[in-house]
């Protein structure tokens, strides 16, 4: 006998399946790398990309704080990959720091997330 699932179903056993209850990752420090680099397009702009864990699911954790983090005054840009563990973020430096969006991504969820990496490059227009 075939049982049929309703959408219901199906979304209730989705979202049931991320689960937020991951181990934390506690006392490591995180690297920050920052490097400089000549805006090609005359545009200043600042990237960040940020190595997350913590993640277990794709439609709960990661567009979650992907949200969170497009929700930030100064945030251009955000894009979370779940599959790569990472944000790629572009930000106005003179609004919003780096340290911000580490304590924002790691305040999620009671701190489910956590930050492990984050590589910066500030484009500077000439």
């Amino acid at each position: 006998m075939i049982r049929r699932f309703n959408i219901l179903q199906i979304l209730l056993v989705f979202l049931f399946s991320c689960d937020n209850s991951a181990e934390k990752i506690a006392g490591k420090e995180i690297t920050i790398n920052k490097k400089e680099t000549i805006s090609t397009d005359g545009i200043s702009r600042t990237i960040a990309n940020i190595g997350i864990e913590g993640m277990t699911c794709l439609a709960g954790c990661a567009r979650n704080i992907q949200n969170k983090i497009s929700r930030l005054q100064g945030v251009v840009s955000c894009e979370v990959s779940f599959e790569n563990k990472n944000a790629t973020v572009e930000f106005d430096d003179s609004k919003i720091s780096e340290n911000e969006m580490i304590s924002t991504i790691q305040k999620i969820h009671g701190g489910q997330y956590y930050v492990t990496k984050v590589e910066l490059e500030k484009f500077v227009a000439r």
